[in-house]
């Protein structure tokens, strides 16, 4: 899988330290369970997380008693998921283009924050369906928010990962899904997080917001049934 940007160059341990900040717990949180929410995933099912990262959530979904396995391109990235998931040998390093499963092999398939920073999205997205039986969930940051429009006003001044990202709008990716694969259905949803989490009122506007299917949310979850 070709990236944007190599996240080798952006330290392991640094990104996954933001996730123990209060900012990063709060906003996982939202996000885990609007994916929940939509996902309903069950006791038992095998799960493929493309892009896994440092394996935040191959470990949510272990304690919740499915069968993960995770793919990602960086090897520093997969150093750190194999220590979360205590060496279950679960993590592999491959590319979301060519990914080393046969068909069907998985019950749902999650990419999360991951099509971001793909050079071939349409080849992800075929890739996943080609291994999937019923579900993928698609997590992706919202280029009609107003944190993504904050983000690239940053990056003018400032170096950032997100200068070359890639955001998309709930629009867009129903585009993509119509010439990328074959669905039964699509359900999506939002999480409205404001860059001021740690105001109390802007958490009140965030859960009021969220969940809901909502074109500006800053973060998209999209439950694709196949």
């Amino acid at each position: 899988m070709k990236k944007i940007i190599d996240f080798d160059e952006v330290s392991a341990k640094e990104y996954d330290l933001w996730y123990q900040t209060e900012k990063g717990k709060y906003i996982s949180s939202l996000e885990n369970k609007l994916m929940v929410d939509l996902l309903k995933p069950q006791t038992g099912q095998k799960l493929l997380d493309i892009g896994c990262g440092t394996g935040n959530h191959l470990l949510y979904f272990l304690e919740k008693n499915l069968f993960v396995y995770g793919i990602d391109s960086s090897y520093s990235m997969l150093k750190e998921a194999e220590k979360k998931t205590s060496g279950k040998k679960v993590v592999i390093n491959a590319g979301a283009q060519s990914l080393p499963f046969l068909d069907k092999s998985f019950d749902i398939s999650i990419i999360f924050t991951t099509l971001e920073f793909c050079d071939d999205p349409v080849s992800v997205l075929k890739e996943a369906e080609r291994v999937t039986r019923e579900k993928i969930y698609l997590g992706v940051l919202n280029s009609f928010s107003f944190t993504s429009a904050l983000r690239r006003i940053k990056g003018w001044f400032k170096f950032s990962i997100y200068n070359r990202a890639r955001f998309y709008s709930i629009w867009k990716l129903k585009r993509m899904f119509s010439y990328s694969f074959n669905f039964s259905s699509i359900q999506w949803g939002g999480v409205g997080f404001f860059p001021w989490v740690h105001f109390s009122f802007f958490r009140w506007i965030d859960k009021k917001t969220s969940f809901k299917r909502n074109p500006f949310s800053t973060f998209l979850g999209i439950l694709i049934k196949l």
